[in-house]
């Protein structure tokens, strides 16, 4: 009875001594460098596929231009997301400032309230005491 393990490491093994790899298969590492201008991001990607055109053979693939396109479809809706999200971020953020702003004003009014209240009052004491004082006197 073999272990499962044993036999697929095995049959690996065989796999990989009797094959050998195809030029399709190699990997290579190719170093791209170019200037990014904001105001011209085509030039950019113009220069990008110039070099995937000429350093791979991923546009002989019928599909090529379907997944650049599926590709950038997917940047742009996750730039429009993200654009969305900071938006709505600033808008909870200025009704909670416009929410803070009305409370503090609230408070001044209040603040100012209490304090006619009190010279009211004050008011009231020495009329009082300018009363009693004119009977005394009397």
């Amino acid at each position: 009875m073999a272990i499962i393990s044993d036999y697929q490491e095995e049959e690996e093994q065989s796999n990989a001594s009797n094959s050998e790899p195809s030029a399709s298969s190699k990997s290579e590492t190719h170093s791209f460098t170019a200037n990014f201008d904001t105001s011209n991001p085509r030039d950019f990607l113009r220069k990008v596929f110039d070099f995937i055109a000429q350093t791979s053979d991923f546009f002989q693939n019928d599909t090529a231009v379907e997944e650049v396109v599926s590709v950038a479809h997917a940047a742009k809706v996750k730039a429009a997301a993200e654009t969305a999200e900071k938006k709505k971020k600033e808008v909870e953020a200025a009704k909670k400032e416009a929410a803070a702003a009305e409370k503090k004003n609230k408070e001044v009014e209040a603040s100012k309230e209490d304090a006619a209240a009190v010279e009211k009052k004050k008011g009231q004491e020495s009329g009082s005491i300018g009363k009693r004082l004119t009977q005394f006197q009397l």
